[in-house]
């Protein structure tokens, strides 16, 4: 191989490797961000389930409203 095969070969192998890093960045900033979602919802129909029906009469839910979100999934909007 020549001198000029082997640079363009480096070169390429660097930036491919900076791409995998920012790829690997992205995923990881993402899979936080999914995480602090999931987690929010969780600990909001927490408190959900621990008001009265006055409260959430206060708040416009029905109890049946309020069940209903109560028993979705964390990963359910």
């Amino acid at each position: 191989m020549s001198v000029e095969t082997l640079n363009i070969i480096e070169c390429c192998s660097t930036h491919n490797g900076e791409k995998a890093q920012a790829r690997l960045g992205t995923t990881l900033k993402t899979a936080h961000k999914t995480l602090f979602v999931w987690l929010h919802r969780h600990n909001s129909r927490k408190s959900l389930a621990q008001l009265s029906d006055h409260m959430l009469k206060d708040v416009g839910l029905t109890k049946a409203q309020a069940e209903a979100e109560i028993a979705k999934p964390f990963w359910v909007r």
